[in-house]
């Protein structure tokens, strides 16, 4: 009987030798004389590797991407080059194919054979088999290379753990699933590049040549193909291998043609990735392909979730599939991805759209629309959008096809002139229903829709009042914007108990809300631009008769106030608060599932907040921006953990005092009359200040002391991000004064221990232009005689003329909680200004940057009961537009990260 931990060898060792070192190089893709911007690549991977004679330890690197990115050809390169180096390497290819059909174990056994030069006795069990790779390999220093790896049994057979391998081992791995990297807990990963179009272009002319061709027209062409394949390596490949024997007529043809019908070699091997999801995520993926390409993430996931796709996990999944990727914001794929999606939708039923999952092209549009409702079967559409410039060529608007979509699940429709809706409209499966247009009316009285999940209302001029809410009892979401004749949201809104989200915004006419004190489950009210809304409720106010008229919110978490003594009333509804002996009517918020509460720009003035009861013991977000307030003081009001607060262009606000000792952001920006702020030491928590615009009115005093808080007494110097704005025309906060330094970029050196010394790093930029962002980027330079500090430097003062000044500040430990590798070997911190339009940066600019030590053990001011800060106390961001940091790459090379002190709507 055998170990199963020792080597198993059979045979005489030289001739087997030879002959497995044979099959070895049998494993290695072979040479590719037509490569391109190959050089480049695997000089910048192998950096990261870390080769040098004192690399010591094990390394494995993910190389991850799309599917025919070049990942198989970078690993195999990257292979050719450094494999002399090892005392036995390996390179196994097509790992998902041949692990299905041979098994683990055949995997195993090439491993062992491979990287010994020996035969190898069959192994029987994969846990023979780890632990012979184990016991043999652990004092070796080898190169294994596991190719297009789709299962995390596949990477615990064959590379379990760093402890398998010998000093200065390097195990590359070639995924398109990010997630597998992740749960083996790989040192790094690396994300293949696509070409950029000059190397896309000399690819492609050296796979198919010009020859006898015209040079004008075959140019012409090759850069419509090079527009075509985005980049992407095995695009180009295939394009011109089936184009090299082409003349310029069939070229023409044929690139025509793939407008229509995609290359089936392309979407095979792209597909892969759609075919390794579960159904809900497939679900997920050609919803996104088919019509939300380039929106917002966070106006998508409404839909999503109403349509019970669980997006925010499936979402995940499909970045680290590298199907999807997310770009300020907006959903964006590779073009040939999305039309790979497109693709499986339509599939060979290319000309009969009634066949179609999915509906988006206008002409498919309209080919639906000229169909006989009543003899074709529509039950195969899921979704459809449908947009105000496909009616163009419409004889009519016939909405009867619409309601015979008995699977429909959300419509998004531009209902554009047509006349009210059909009795069968929408269908009874619909989720999600989002209508632009003009009619006067949704439908007509009393309408059971049992699976309504969200409806949003847009642009619908002629809307007088929203429609019967009787008939949906799982309504969760409902939106009405830019319509201007409504004027009250249907009352039949306060039996909606599954209701989560309500918005209002935009509606000029809009001056009745009615009771929702039984909207139980309520966590966002939005009521914006509404300028009707504050005199309509105090005109309400006059009539006694008309009491449950006043816009008042109070909900069933806590009682009403009677309105004759004063004391506790049992009636939950009840309109009127009595304040200090008499009858006032004012904004009353009692709620606790509220967490995000905006009322912006309805006029609303200090006499509707002053007296008024709020209690929101779980209230997160609260805008009060666009207002008439001349104080507001929350110290009256029960907010215990508030952690967003905007009061940006009151430009009447004198005073704001009171802040909750929970907040965590504050943005006050174009607050020109604000003198006083109240004191904001107690805010532990705070991180995030704006007091942004030309004329703001803060005084220095005020925003020294804020900036004070930010950086002495709270917690985010240590575990966090700090963002501070300032717009004073003559004033630079006193830690900075004398130590700005001229120019748009700066350098600041770090010195070795900066890891364990140095919690993090402070910025500070003061200009006389309004720059919105910044990038700074951590590396490692290997020019040692490089600048130390200042790219342009002045011996003259500071001016005394700035119109805004950014202080920044990150944390080394929040750069890791984001997903951030630090390289010790990081010597230099870069910091430039970032400017959408030249123009915009054309005036003086002013930088400084340091470290900032660590905390003392037994400072004060260090919480010393938990040992680590519970970050979720932090307000976390998710700006439609992006965050206030963003890592926008991170590697063994680089993190950049990009700084955005000022927000945007």
């Amino acid at each position: 009987m055998v170990d199963a931990g020792e080597m198993i060898v059979a045979g005489n060792f030289e001739s087997e030798s030879s002959r497995y070192e044979g099959e070895l190089y049998s494993l290695i893709p072979s040479a590719n004389e037509h490569l391109v911007g190959i050089a480049t690549r695997v000089h910048n991977l192998k950096m990261k590797l870390e080769l040098g004679g004192s690399a010591g330890g094990v390394l494995m690197i993910g190389i991850w991407g799309v599917g025919g990115s070049g990942k198989t050809t970078l690993a195999s390169s990257l292979y050719d080059d450094i494999s002399a180096r090892f005392n036995g390497c390996c390179f196994l290819e097509n790992i998902k194919e041949k692990s299905s059909k041979d098994g683990l174990e055949k995997l195993q056994q090439k491993i062992l054979s491979s990287v010994s030069k020996r035969k190898v006795l069959t192994i029987n069990r994969v846990e023979d088999g780890k632990r012979m790779i184990k016991s043999n390999l652990y004092h070796r220093k080898v190169l294994i290379v596991l190719d297009d790896v789709n299962d995390r049994k596949q990477l615990d057979a064959l590379v379990g753990s760093h402890d398998w391998f010998g000093e200065g081992s390097r195990i590359i791995i070639t995924t398109r699933d990010e997630n597998l990297l992740n749960s083996h807990k790989v040192n790094m990963i690396h994300h293949t590049s696509l070409l950029d179009d000059e190397e896309a272009i000399e690819l492609f002319c050296r796979r198919a040549p010009r020859e006898y061709r015209n040079i004008e027209d075959y140019e012409l062409l090759s850069k419509g193909v090079v527009t075509y394949a985005r980049g992407l390596p095995l695009a180009l490949v295939v394009l011109a291998s089936f184009l090299c024997d082409k003349d310029i007529n069939e070229w023409r043809s044929a690139l025509a043609r793939l407008k229509e019908v995609p290359n089936a070699d392309i979407l095979k091997t792209l597909q892969i990735s759609y075919d390794g999801l579960k159904q809900v995520e497939k679900t997920l993926f050609l919803d996104i392909a088919c019509f939300f390409r380039g929106t917002y993430k966070n106006a998508a996931i409404e839909i999503f979730n109403a349509c019970g796709l669980h997006p925010v996990i499936g979402i995940k999944v499909l970045i680290q599939k590298a199907l999807i990727t997310i770009s300020h914001g907006r959903f964006e794929m590779h073009d040939l991805i999305q039309e790979m999606g497109h693709y499986i939708v339509k599939g060979d039923h290319l000309n009969n759209p009634e066949k179609h999952s999915r509906i988006w092209d206008k002409k498919d549009v309209q080919s639906i629309w000229a169909m006989d409702a009543t003899s074709k079967d529509l039950g195969m559409i899921e979704a459809i959008s449908v947009s105000s410039y496909m009616y163009d060529s419409l004889a009519s608007q016939n909405h009867q096809v619409v309601a015979n979509m008995k699977k429909l699940r959300w419509i998004d429709w531009n209902v554009g002139k047509g006349s009210s809706f059909s009795r069968n409209f929408p269908p009874i499966e619909l989720r999600c229903l989002i209508l632009k247009g003009r009619q006067t009316q949704l439908w007509k009285g009393y309408k059971f829709l049992p699976n309504l999940r969200m409806i949003k209302i847009h642009a619908m001029d002629y809307l007088i009042t929203t429609p019967d809410f009787g008939g949906l009892p799982n309504l969760e979401i409902f939106m009405i914007h830019t319509s201007s004749s409504v004027e009250e949201i249907h009352p039949t809104i306060e039996g909606l108990e599954r209701l989560v989200y309500l918005s209002v915004e935009y509606c000029i006419s809009f001056k009745k809300f009615p009771p929702i004190n039984l909207i139980k489950k309520l966590e966002t009210l939005i009521i914006s631009n509404c300028s009707k809304l504050s005199k309509g409720w105090k005109e309400a106010t006059s009539f006694a008769r008309y009491p449950t008229n006043v816009f008042i919110t109070c909900f069933p978490c806590c009682c009403g106030t009677n309105a004759q003594d004063g004391e506790p009333s049992n009636d939950i509804g009840a309109p009127l608060l009595t304040h200090k002996g008499r009858n006032y009517v004012g904004l009353q918020f009692i709620s606790i599932c509220l967490r995000k509460l905006i009322l912006r720009r309805c006029n609303f003035g200090d006499e509707d907040v002053d007296y008024d009861v709020w209690d929101l013991p779980n209230l997160h977000e609260l805008d009060l921006s666009l207002n008439l307030f001349s104080r507001l003081n929350f110290s009256i009001l029960k907010l215990p953990r508030l952690k967003w607060l905007d009061v940006s262009e009151c430009t009447s606000l004198v005073e704001l005092s009171g802040i909750p000792s929970s907040i965590s952001s504050l943005r006050a920006d174009g607050c020109q009359s604000l003198k006083t702020i109240g004191d904001t030491s107690n805010c532990k928590w705070l991180w995030y200040v704006s007091f942004f615009g030309r004329s703001n009115g803060v005084s220095a005093l005020g925003g020294d002391m804020v900036l004070h808080s930010l950086l002495e007494l709270g917690n985010a110097i240590e575990d966090h991000f700090i963002s501070f704005t300032y717009s004073s025309n003559h004033h630079i906060p006193k830690r900075f004064v004398d130590r700005l330094v001229r120019g748009r970029t700066f350098t600041l050196k770090l010195p070795t221990n900066w890891r364990n010394d140095y919690s993090g790093f402070l910025i500070c930029n003061a200009n006389n232009y309004y720059a919105m962002s910044f990038t700074i980027i951590m590396k490692q330079d290997t020019d040692e005689d490089s600048p130390s500090e200042i790219w342009y430097e002045s011996d003259e003062e500071p001016e005394s003329y700035f119109n805004s000044t950014y202080v920044g500040y990150v944390s080394f430990n929040s750069l890791m909680r984001h997903g951030a590798r630090l390289n010790p070997a990081y010597n230099v911190i870069s910091i430039s200004i970032v400017s959408e339009y030249e123009s915009t940066c054309e005036g003086e600019s002013r930088f400084v940057a340091e470290l900032v030590p660590r905390r003392r053990k037994d400072d004060h001011t260090v919480q010393t009961t938990t040992g680590k800060t519970d970050c979720s106390q932090f307000y976390q961001e998710d700006r439609p537009y992006g965050n206030t940091f963003t890592i926008q790459s991170h590697s063994e090379a680089f993190i950049k990260i990009l700084w955005r002190p000022c927000y945007w709507y």
